[in-house]
C-alpha cells in the first residue's frame, strides 16, 4: 500500500506527487515547496510513468495517485509530514471520511486509469497456425 512503504511520507516532491500533494523542491538553491501547477504536473508525469511500466504494482500505484487528487486533505496541499496536531487529524480524517463526490470523481478516475492501463498493455493475439 503506497501510504505505508518507507519514505512514502516524506516531503519531497518525489514523494508527495505519489499523493497529489505538494512537495519541497530545489529551485536553484533556495528550498520551497511547490506551487500547485507543478505538483499537478508531477503527479500527472507520475501516473503516466506507473501506467507504462506496467505490472500490477505500478497499476496500484497509479490508481492510488489519482484518486488521492480527490481526498479534502491531499488535492495539491504542501504535505508537512504527520505531526501530533490537528492539520494531521483533519488531514487522516478528511482521508477516512471522504465526500460522496469525492468519492464518485474518484471512482470516474480511476475508471480511466484502469482503460489507459489496458489499452497500453492488451496482449497481441498470436496468429493461428494454419496446418500444412
Amino acid at each position: 500500500m503506497p501510504d505505508f512503504r518507507e519514505g512514502s511520507q516524506d516531503i519531497t516532491a518525489d514523494q508527495t506527487r505519489k499523493h497529489a500533494m505538494a512537495g519541497i523542491i530545489n529551485d536553484n538553491g533556495k528550498i520551497r515547496y511547490q506551487t500547485r501547477e507543478e505538483a499537478i504536473k508531477a503527479n500527472k508525469e507520475y501516473v503516466k510513468e506507473m501506467i507504462e511500466k506496467g505490472g500490477l504494482d505500478n497499476l496500484g500505484n497509479a490508481l492510488h495517485a489519482v484518486q488521492d487528487r480527490y481526498a479534502k486533505g491531499h488535492n495539491f496541499k504542501p504535505w508537512k509530514g504527520f505531526h501530533l496536531n490537528l492539520e494531521t487529524v483533519l488531514h487522516l480524517y478528511d482521508d477516512i471520511k471522504p465526500s460522496s463526490l469525492s468519492l464518485l470523481k474518484a471512482f470516474f478516475k480511476s475508471r480511466q486509469v484502469l482503460k489507459k492501463y489496458k489499452k497500453l498493455h492488451k496482449k497481441i493475439k498470436k496468429p493461428k497456425r494454419k496446418d500444412k
